[in-house]
């Protein structure tokens, strides 16, 4: 188990005929075993379509449990602890890829959630669509509407990068009536997965297949069993606290949101009880956790990454991969050489069917938005067999080992039984984190109060 180096810091780049256009989507939240293999029961004729003329990695780790940190490695090919983007920081970080691909004359085009976050990088994108929604937008909603508009008016400009962020599987909204029924499927997952698909199929009818780079991926996964159990959602008293701000003056604004957000935790809480009552193995309960406050478990690190290209890259893999090496494979793929300290490497060799070693995944927790906290309470290390999670203060109490291949739920933590282990991980694990440059040190405009306004309303706070 050795870190993979950095590349030196010498900013050359080398650039070869780029005409392939790339459409990126990204699924917010959607874990990787409700997309492929044995345990997928959704209905989805598109995606499995793509599956099968395409190369599916099925064992693609993120680099962290939240969403602006993780896109941040996305879009970098860093670690956090290099690409430094928090909640509320840093978020202009995020471009420095893109803009390497603007300036090798690739359009920049996307179709994105209305906050701040992605406001922060828009400057970047030559067109960036912010959806409004309450608080978002979903694809049933309009949402898909305007990708067919917009790939409409891109069809005669070539190459193009598309980036598409899609909050279907986000929790924070239930599905209408209308669409919550079986022929959609049997589970909220299913139903989600099927109607998202879909809109899949009508947006690969605006895309010439032969001349397009399409990947599927997401930022993180998700814990909950059931994402329609509407814990956290209360239309009457919303629709009071909309009417009643109209009415009362601006200093009291302020107060009826958190008395909102104080109710509708209590619910919140409420609901869960009765969940728990419901759920017999741990496994289970587990599920009812949320990102941020608990470990690093795959339920929120696996993610689909699904890539075809117009070479005809197709089969899967098994072997364990990173959400850093999505974007290090598409300059690859583009032809475009990069000398730029990155974390992540291109993954043409396992395209192409050649030997590949083993790539060890960092992995850390996002801190919970409802604090002022800077850093997640954990920091880890997986492999293909063994996954080291540990509090980032260096607690031994909350050291977690767990072995991946004979317990890949995590159920049984096994530091004490396999002290060797432990410490020769965490001397990796102290390597990856020691070699850190700390490339990435722009600061954003303080936001944070503002953000903090959208995660309430999204359910993060």
């Amino acid at each position: 188990m050795k870190p993979q180096k950095l590349k030196k810091n010498s900013k050359k780049w080398v650039t070869f005929d780029m005409k392939k256009n790339i459409l990126l989507i990204v699924i917010d939240s959607l874990r990787a075993d409700k997309f492929q293999g044995g345990k997928k029961t959704a209905i989805t004729p598109n995606i499995d379509k793509l599956i099968k003329n395409g190369f599916n990695f099925s064992n693609t780790i993120s680099s962290t449990d939240g969403t602006y940190a993780s896109l941040a490695s996305l879009f970098t090919g860093k670690n956090p602890y290099n690409h430094n983007v928090s909640w509320f920081k840093n978020h202009l970080n995020t471009t420095e890829s893109l803009e390497i691909i603007k300036k090798n004359n690739i359009k920049l085009f996307g179709t994105v959630p209305n906050q701040t976050f992605f406001k922060n990088i828009s400057n970047v994108f030559d067109e960036l669509d912010l959806v409004d929604g309450q608080p978002y937008l979903r694809i049933f909603e309009g949402l898909g509407e305007k990708i067919l508009e917009r790939l409409n008016k891109i069809k005669n400009i070539t190459p193009w990068f598309y980036y598409i962020h899609l909050m279907d599987f986000h929790i924070s909204k239930k599905l209408p009536d209308e669409f919550d029924k079986d022929k959609f499927g049997k589970t909220t997952w299913d139903k989600r997965l099927h109607i998202l698909d879909l809109w899949i199929g009508k947006i690969l009818e605006k895309i010439d297949l032969n001349n397009t780079i399409i990947i599927f991926t997401a930022d993180h996964g998700e814990f909950d069993v059931d994402l329609d159990v509407d814990y956290g959602s209360m239309p009457k008293l919303q629709n009071v606290s909309k009417s009643l701000s109209t009415t009362l003056p601006n200093f009291l604004g302020p107060t009826g949101l958190k008395l909102f957000v104080f109710f509708r935790e209590q619910n919140r809480k409420y609901e869960k009880r009765k969940l728990e009552k419901k759920l017999n193995d741990k496994n289970e309960i587990r599920k009812l956790c949320t990102r941020s406050n608990s470990p690093l478990y795959d339920d929120v690190l696996k993610i689909p990454f699904l890539i075809c290209t117009p070479e005809n890259f197709r089969g899967s893999s098994n072997q364990q991969v990173r959400q850093i090496d999505i974007f290090p494979t598409i300059f690859d793929l583009l032809g475009l050489k990069i000398d730029f300290p990155i974390d992540g490497i291109s993954l043409k060799s396992i395209l192409q069917n050649l030997s590949f070693s083993e790539l060890n995944a960092y992995i850390e927790s996002t801190p919970n938005p409802s604090t002022n906290n800077e850093f997640g309470t954990y920091v880890g290390l997986r492999t293909s067999a063994f996954k080291l999670i540990k509090s980032r203060n260096e607690s031994q109490k909350n050291t977690l080992l767990f072995d991946l291949k004979n317990d890949p739920q995590e159920q049984n933590n096994i530091a004490s039984e396999k002290p060797e282990i432990v410490s020769e991980m965490e001397d990796l694990l102290m390597k990856y984190r020691t070699n850190g440059t700390n490339l990435s040190i722009v600061n954003d405009q303080d936001e944070t109060s503002k953000i903090k306004e959208e995660l309430k309303k999204m359910g993060y706070i």
